[in-house]
């Protein structure tokens, strides 16, 4: 899943606003839990990776909801989310920590009917404008909820989110791979994202209830 990191890391820090903030949940055994369903095209090839999978739940849990996740609280994975915690902090770099960065959040993933399962750490930061803990307001809580439909359904159909390399834009860039030859192309427009979100919106418009256009509502989740 790490070619859809940006999106499951939207996902995640909406989970932790929406539910007690970032830090409270990064001072109690909590991981991000991602449940996976395998996709296929029903026509035997191989898919692409950015799109083998569809998410059917995505949640915060207690390490107590499940025994498998205590496997996150043992000294290798604890190690480890400090050392990758480092490395976002850029330590032994030149470069000027972010102060937002919290911590790195245990995230586990399950593929149902499977059985396979893994886990990771992804990094989290703290609102840029408001307290963290703070609960948001209906209409943010509903920009968070289309976010959150919107990041679903990317993954669903492959198209993978980026942050934007102009630090005035924030809508990400949106990209899909396609088959040329024995390989594949990535193709990127600047349209793409908001293309894509139009014609989701025309056949599921009860799916959005925030009422907000597509540039507003990541206004919401950047500014919060």
């Amino acid at each position: 899943m790490d070619i859809h990191s940006y999106t499951l890391k939207v996902i995640t820090q909406i989970a932790l606003y929406t539910d007690g903030g970032v830090d409270y949940n990064l001072s109690t055994p909590h991981t991000m839990v991602f449940v996976l369903g395998l996709l296929s095209d029903g026509s035997g090839k191989k898919l692409h990776p950015s799109k083998a999978f569809r998410i059917v739940g995505a949640e915060v849990f207690h390490r107590d909801r499940n025994p498998v996740l205590d496997a996150l609280w043992e000294v290798e994975h604890v190690k480890e989310r400090e050392r990758m915690l480092r490395l976002w902090q850029g330590e032994g770099d030149r470069c000027t920590p972010n102060p937002a960065l919290a911590g790195a959040f245990p995230t586990a993933f399950f593929v149902t009917d499977v059985g396979t399962g893994w886990y990771g750490c992804c990094d989290v930061y703290r609102p840029s404008r408001h307290p963290d803990g703070d609960l948001p307001d209906e209409p943010t809580r509903l920009a968070f909820e289309d976010l959150e439909m919107m990041c679903t359904r990317a993954i669903h159909g492959g198209s993978i989110y980026e942050a934007s390399e102009d630090p005035t834009q924030v809508i990400p860039t949106a990209a899909v791979y396609l088959p040329l030859g024995n390989g594949w192309k990535k193709i990127s427009t600047p349209e793409m994202l908001a293309n894509s979100v139009t014609h989701d919106r025309a056949i599921h418009p009860n799916s959005y209830v925030s009422g907000l256009p597509l540039e507003k509502i990541w206004e919401v989740y950047k500014n919060w």
